[in-house]
């Protein structure tokens, strides 16, 4: 179990690094936009409009493509960065701690029990319960994270 915690791990904290590096993804689509608004201005202020009309319709008409394109792009980036994207994380210290308080306590009843009577009760081992439970845990988060980044990955590079 301790190679699959290592790798559960490992793949917890990609999904976190994975969910910064969408953002900077972002933001190369933003300097794309702003790059092309700057050129479609500039066109507009420099096109001659004392030449062939037929000229000037076929560059309204790709412009006009071109714009519906960047548009789509954009929602798509909107959508990437505004969903409800809730990611896992592994629960606070406090928390882990109440949840090792209660267990130690629910473990004591059984080690109590063989203390004062003649029968046992199989008794489990605090470590390997705790690392069970954070290997369930940090399995959860990694599968969920994962499938965040690859949803919004998919609006990123549409």
């Amino acid at each position: 179990m301790h190679e699959l915690f290592g790798i559960y791990e490992k793949l917890y904290f990609k999904s976190l690094e994975d969910r910064d590096e969408l953002i900077n993804r972002v933001n190369v689509n933003f300097s794309f936009y702003i790059s092309m608004l700057a050129i479609i201005f500039y066109m507009i202020r420099m096109i001659d409009y004392d030449h062939c009309i037929f000229i000037l319709a076929i560059f309204y008409i790709l412009l006009l493509c071109s714009l519906i394109l960047m548009f789509t792009s954009l929602y798509f980036t909107y959508k990437a960065l505004s969903s409800n994207y809730d990611y896992r994380y592994i629960p606070s210290f406090k928390k882990m701690g109440e949840y090792l308080e209660k267990l130690i306590s629910y473990l004591e009843k059984p080690s109590h029990f063989n203390t004062t009577n003649a029968d046992t009760l199989y008794v489990t081992d605090t470590q390997k319960a705790i690392k069970s439970t954070l290997f369930m845990i940090v399995g959860k988060c990694c599968d969920e994270n994962n499938k965040l980044n690859k949803r919004r990955m998919f609006f990123v590079t549409k």
